[in-house]
């Protein structure tokens, strides 16, 4: 037995389904939804180049911080 099994497979399954169902809503408003949003308030805003620039920075501190939060989520389920 793991040391770290704190109960059955059958109890942990909700939580895990909820955690995993939450972190693709979360993922799908940060990959698709916002960037959409923001390409559609920029394109009349802004030149071309910041328009992409300032798209590729919030996709890439999105990944950085969905990316922590599946870690920190990951170890409150070992624990």
């Amino acid at each position: 037995m793991d040391r770290h099994d704190t109960g059955s497979a059958t109890e942990r399954w909700p939580r895990s389904l909820a955690i995993a169902a939450t972190l693709l809503v979360v993922a799908v408003v940060g990959f698709v939804v916002v960037p959409d949003r923001l390409l559609a308030f920029l394109s009349t805003r802004t030149a071309p180049r910041t328009r992409d620039a300032l798209l590729v920075l919030y996709v890439v501190v999105f990944f950085i911080a969905i990316s922590w939060l599946f870690v920190r989520v990951q170890r409150e389920e070992a624990e």
